[in-house]
């Protein structure tokens, strides 16, 4: 017999969301200062050790982080749409989301980058002109990125619902996910991603509308489980058992990565295969990421179900926004790093110095300025 979903808010679910964002501005600001990746503005300095460190750190967490961001946005979406339906939901949708992507690819980020490229020879109205007319303006959303994905998405489950006919409005059947279905998962991540990267590996920067095409597969894969979770209850559901099971898999999995990045020539400053290929490195690491990745989901959100399930001043106002945050946190992360970028402290002082800075001011923008423009919340909650 099915019956009515409970309509208390998942308070845990609101602080894991905190920990999400601020492990996206930790993310880009250990890039900044010597970590792995690719970003706006880099300090030009170089420290081997604090490389090495951030490196380590942004992989951990890019085996993760957004995938679990995906998880719990997935989780959401069907009842918003039960609720709304079809063309109010998108409507929804497409205001909420749709708008800071257009805002930050055709204002922010033009701006943004013509400010840091001191080497461009033309007034900001030539560059503009061309960022419109070459189509930067597409690949021009930078961690928005993530937004345009749940925008697609959306679209997509729009599309499904209308022709499956399918309502998970209620709990179809209370139960945790078993066994084989996280194992089918995993899977389901490794091997395509696999193949993907033979033609797109890692470090080789292929972007569909800034989205990362190695990292595709496990976003779709968790998307997809997030509405399985939804349905299924699983938030709710999944056992303290389970859940510490799958945190302790994922956590003793870190010996693996560890492992593979030293084999794959890690020590020698060359883990290229790791990234791609035909090798078993990258066939290893991409399976790593589904046990990871499926194992961090799983295992965090069961741990702040059982121990971060309450909310006090401070993190209800964070949690209120932890949206705007992320949606501002780059061209702060910019400006604050580029006033930095004169003093020769070591990067690792930077980083401790820099990171509470960003994130107080975007906290401060977001609640006390942003948030409160007549209209804002319609957009930002």
């Amino acid at each position: 017999m099915n019956k009515t979903r409970p309509s208390s808010r998942l308070l845990f679910i609101d602080n894991l969301r905190i920990l999400l964002t601020f492990l996206v501005i930790m993310h880009h600001t250990m890039i900044t200062y010597g970590g792995a990746g690719s970003w706006y503005f880099m300090d030009q300095r170089t420290d081997e050790v604090t490389s090495i460190i951030f490196t380590i750190f942004c992989g951990l967490n890019q085996g993760f982080f957004m995938a679990l961001f995906f998880f719990i946005s997935a989780y959401f979406v069907p009842g918003s749409y039960n609720r709304k339906k079809t063309w109010p939901f998108l409507k929804d949708r497409l205001i909420r989301l749709g708008i800071p992507i257009l805002i930050y690819s055709a204002i922010v980020n033009p701006i943004m980058i013509y400010i840091i490229s001191i080497e461009l020879e033309m007034t900001f109205l030539e560059y503009y002109l061309w960022y419109f007319k070459s189509g930067a303006v597409f690949d021009g959303n930078g961690p928005l990125w993530f937004i345009v994905a749940l925008l697609i998405f959306t679209v997509c489950y729009c599309v499904w619902r209308q022709i499956a006919k399918k309502n998970p409005g209620e709990i179809s059947e209370q139960k945790p996910p078993n066994t084989r279905l996280l194992v089918a998962a995993i899977i389901i991540i490794g091997v395509p991603a696999f193949f993907i990267r033979l033609w797109f590996p890692m470090n080789g920067g292929a972007v569909i509308l800034n989205i990362q095409l190695t990292f595709a597969v496990q976003y779709i894969v968790i998307l997809i489980l997030g509405i399985l979770a939804y349905e299924y209850d699983w938030f709710r559901s999944i056992p303290d058992s389970q859940g510490k099971r799958w945190l302790h898999i994922a956590l003793f999995s870190i010996f693996f990565y560890g492992a593979i990045g030293i084999l794959s020539g890690g020590l020698e400053g060359d883990p290229s295969k790791l990234f791609g290929g035909f090798h078993w490195q990258s066939f290893a690491y991409a399976v790593w990421e589904g046990v990871y990745g499926i194992g961090m989901c799983i295992g965090l959100v069961v741990l702040f179900r059982r121990k971060v399930n309450t909310q006090g001043k401070v993190t209800k106002t964070i949690s209120d926004n932890a949206y705007t945050i992320y949606i501002i946190h780059a061209p702060v992360l910019v400006g604050i790093s580029s006033l930095f970028s004169g003093i020769l402290f070591p990067l690792a002082v930077k980083f401790v110095i820099v990171l509470p800075i960003v994130l107080v001011i975007c906290i401060t923008c977001s609640h006390f300025i942003l948030r409160r423009i007549p209209g804002a919340k319609r957009v930002l909650g």
